[in-house]
This record gives C-alpha cells, structure tokens and sequence, in this order.
C-alpha cells in the first residue's frame, strides 16, 4: 500500500455520556430540552470512530463509552468497555459489557472505547482495544434479532503484519465499502503510524492490508512519540482523512487532508500519496 507523509491531538473526556438537549433562550434556534443520562459511567477517546451510531430500520441508538473507577460504580466498573442501546421510541438505555476491565495504563482508560458499526445485515459490529497493551484489537458483534453479542474475537496485528508489529495498538476506525462490502478498520500501532486491515465477511474474519501513513525517513521507522492524530469520515467508497504531521508537544502542527480510494492513498488533489 502507498504511504501518505502526513499524520491531531488527543483529547480524552470522562464524562456522561447521554442524549442532551440543549435549553434555549427564546428566540434560539438551539434545539429546547432536558438532557437524558443513559450511562453514568461512560469516557472516551475523539480518535476512535464511530462512538455513536443509529440504526435507523430499528430505531436504536447504539454508544460506545470505558468506565471509569472515579464514575458511577466505582472500582468495580474500572475499565469495563460498554455498548449502552437506546430506544428512540422508549427512551429505554441497556448498558453491555463487552469486556470487563480492559486496563491501561492502572486503571480505565478513555482510549479503549468500542468504535463502532452498523453492517449492511442490520448487526452492530464493534472494535476496541487497550492503550497500547498489546498489537491485538477485539470484535464482538450485537444481533438485534436475538439480542446477543457474539463471544470475543481476537485479531493479532503482530501476527499479520510481516515481520510483525513493533508498537501496541489503539484507536479503532470502522467504515463499509457499499460498493462491494467490504469492511474496513484503521488503528494505530506498528510503527507508531495507522495500519488498515480489511474483512470481506463482515468483520468475522480479518487481513492486513498496509501501513497507511510512515514518518519522515530522518526520524527513522518509528517517529516521534506519536506520528500524528487522525480524523476520517466516509462518503461512499472513499475514506477522507484529516492528519497534523505529530504530538502538539513536540511543535506547532498543521492540518491536512487526503483520502482512500479503493485503499490507495490519495492527496486532497487526487494523486497518490508516494507521488506528491
């Protein structure tokens, strides 16, 4: 796979995580409500995607969120990953746990939240991770008919990746292809940068397809402490990505844009990555 010389800043909230309304003076165009908790425990990373997803055939709210010992329940829901589904029609909030007490770094941690999707079949596929504990990301997916998750499934980027994976993995980014289905997952982890793995049975079984991004040649295979932060949003077949070059702490950064099409890095002009 081509690789694109760019790599945003982590932001990581503990928080409630709920449906808010927000109350507006007369006259705003804000929209008028009370907020509604549906997890009281519930933190999470802005760099693993989507955290909130509708199913809109259903009407179901599905929100991925880590818990937190300082939060609601306490040392017992320490690093609990958790799927709270809502009926839109109800307001009724279910809480899962997909995995209790995925730990990093002591405790819960806001990087571990479920990303997650929902499948062209109707199911919700969700991918999580702990902060760099290892090179292995998990799946586990919801069928509503049944109103079961299936058991764990582990993908090991180490094993996959040739040569293997020389960094521990976080962050998840789920997208579909409608053009033909396919499944896409980006994390960060070998070589510090983002790898993409892709499945063609809807996430029940994964490969790897390539690093996305490489640092500069003088800083070596690994980078910095981190070679940048990314934001991606689909629109069809194509995967559209937003990137600064690293870290804030290491200097000013500044923001790109460039896209996947058909898993080849493109730049915001539409040439590949390797050629620009």
């Amino acid at each position: 796979m081509m690789l694109l010389r760019f790599p945003v800043v982590v932001f990581g909230l503990w928080a409630l995580v709920g449906l808010c309304g927000v109350r507006a003076d007369e006259g705003d165009s804000a929209a008028v409500g009370e907020p509604v908790v549906i997890n009281p425990n519930g933190g999470w990373s802005w760099f693993g995607d989507e955290r909130a997803v509708i199913d809109p055939q259903r009407g179901v709210l599905y929100v991925g969120s880590l818990a937190n010992r300082f939060g609601a329940g306490g040392k017992d829901k320490d690093g609990d990953v958790e799927v709270t589904r809502v009926d839109l029609a109800t307001g009724a909030a279910t809480i899962d746990v997909l995995h209790d007490a995925l730990l990093s770094y002591g405790g819960g941690d806001d990087h571990n939240v479920a990303s997650l999707l929902v499948l062209p079949d109707g199911r919700v596929l969700a991918a999580y991770t702990g902060h760099n504990n290892d090179a292995c990301t998990f799946f586990r997916t919801f069928d509503p008919d049944s109103q079961t998750w299936s058991d764990e499934r582990t993908f090991d980027w180490n094993a996959a990746i040739p040569g293997g994976c020389d960094f521990g993995c976080t962050y998840n980014n789920l997208f579909t292809l409608p053009g033909d289905g396919t499944v896409v997952n980006i994390s960060r982890n070998h070589h510090r940068c983002p790898n993409v793995i892709v499945s063609h049975d809807l996430g029940e079984s994964w490969e790897y397809a390539g690093q996305l991004l490489a640092p500069a040649a003088v800083e070596g295979e690994r980078g910095t402490y981190v070679n940048g932060y990314l934001k991606y949003a689909a629109r069809g077949d194509r995967i559209d990505l937003l990137a600064t070059e690293r870290h804030p702490r290491n200097y000013s950064n500044s923001l790109y844009h460039g896209y996947l099409a058909k898993l080849t890095d493109l730049n915001s002009t539409g040439v590949a990555g390797d050629e620009a």
